[in-house]
């Protein structure tokens, strides 16, 4: 039976993992990579933020809001202002409907990461993103190419830095994305 996964003791392990050592360089990598694509004083969205430690970070004067589904979080608001730049980390694959979420915030940058179906080998039910109930889909970059065209945007940059940062032995685990809405 389904239960709601988003409770107190989800939000506290995101918590504590923010507070890491590899918490931090996956937040300076992530912000590397938006400050690689955008300059300016530009309002960023941090989607399903948990903590709220990325958004919290924020850099170079960036207007940084956090939301989350999970009430434990306390981000529980979109902003109505102009989003610039939206971030989904690790959340792409928890959205029923990811091109719907995306059209919504309608933000001129989109930054994402997700597990990385290509780097599965073998049974998937073995793999550590394997999560049922958690994660609804699972992408590679053939198929985000498909759902974030479908959004509206085109897909200018991707690395597996992340990947490198949470799991050296399987570095391609991990996709990250930066993109661009379609002129």
């Amino acid at each position: 039976m389904y239960t709601n996964i988003y409770d107190a003791a989800y939000h506290r392990r995101f918590a504590e993992r923010a507070n890491t050592e590899i918490g931090r360089r996956i937040y300076a990598s992530r912000w590397a990579l938006i400050e690689k694509h955008c300059h300016g004083n530009l309002t960023l969205l941090d989607y399903g933020c948990a903590s709220g430690a990325f958004h919290l970070s924020t850099r170079n004067g960036y207007k940084a809001f956090g939301y989350d589904v999970n009430p434990h979080c306390g981000f529980t608001e979109i902003p109505t202002e102009k989003i610039d730049i939206l971030t989904m980390w690790d959340v792409i694959e928890h959205l029923p409907d990811p091109v719907a979420a995306l059209k919504k915030i309608d933000a001129e940058w989109v930054f994402l990461s997700t597990p990385n179906l290509e780097s599965v080998r073998g049974d998937i039910r073995q793999w550590r993103h394997y999560r049922p109930y958690e994660h609804i889909h699972y992408f590679d970059l053939p198929s985000l190419t498909v759902i974030l065209d479908h959004a509206g945007y085109k897909i200018l940059d991707h690395n597996y830095e992340e990947g490198e940062i949470r799991d050296p032995e399987n570095p391609h685990a991990i996709i990250t994305l930066a993109c661009k809405r379609k002129s």
